[in-house]
């Protein structure tokens, strides 16, 4: 399955939606080729456009770029380009938890805090009674030995994991030849959502594409990093 991408502010995202990104993985796990997945917004574009390590990670390392945003979406449409299905990186991890239950491949949930990390295997275990956890570690273990070798040990199937953004994209980068994985995604704070630490959207919200809105009521610190959003448009439209 071929997959057709479009650039954005000279930064790549993949023509791609929700039932194509399962099957494109699925088949490409399948042939053996190691997937690194990153949910592309308006943040991190900005980001990588003054982050070189991050652009280049975006560039050379990472497989498939999803439009996790809904400003991408926008201004794909504002530059003329090619419609972008916007695929939320919360929503392909929930997707792909399915998938490995289906397909009995196993899990590595490395991030977030002690207790969420802890709480999201019983909620997935809880959810799946027969889900194939191969392990799991919190995200303030800064022994990167440590997590590599537990990791390696554990040789899951997917690997998920939870530092932030670009924290884990570059943690990912480093360390992808190390890892003995079929599928690895940095989730952001995901397991926070499926653990209900944070509340997602209301799925009203979800369709319209405001959760970033909900996000900023619900955590009013969150105001610096929304800046990007106007930014990112601002900057589209100077290169339309």
């Amino acid at each position: 399955m071929e997959i057709k991408k479009v650039r954005i502010l000279d930064k790549p995202i993949h023509i791609i939606n929700m039932e194509q990104t399962i099957q494109y993985l699925r088949e490409k796990t399948e042939q053996g080729e190691k997937q690194f997945i990153i949910a592309q917004n308006p943040e991190k574009i900005m980001k990588s456009l003054e982050d070189e390590e991050l652009s280049t990670i975006i560039e050379e390392k990472a497989t498939l770029l999803i439009a996790d945003g809904i400003g991408l979406v926008i201004a794909a449409k504002l530059l003329g380009l090619p419609s972008i299905p916007r695929v939320t990186g919360v929503g392909l991890f929930e997707e792909m938890v399915k998938v490995a239950h289906q397909d009995q491949k196993s899990l590595f949930l490395y991030g977030a805090s002690p207790e969420v990390n802890e709480k999201a295997e019983e909620v997935l275990k809880q959810r799946y009674p027969d889900i194939r956890i191969a392990g799991r570690l919190h995200g303030y273990e800064k022994d990167t030995a440590k997590v590599l070798s537990a990791i390696q040990e554990a040789a899951p199937d997917y690997l998920f994991v939870a530092l932030g953004s670009p924290g884990q994209e570059k943690w990912i980068a480093k360390y992808l030849d190390e890892l003995p994985v079929r599928l690895v995604m940095g989730v952001g704070g995901t397991l926070d959502v499926l653990t209900g630490n944070v509340k997602r959207a209301p799925v009203w919200m979800q369709k319209l594409g405001i959760e970033w809105l909900h996000r900023l009521l619900k955590q009013p610190t969150r105001a610096g990093r929304m800046m990007n959003l106007p930014k990112f448009m601002l900057k589209v439209l100077k290169n339309r």
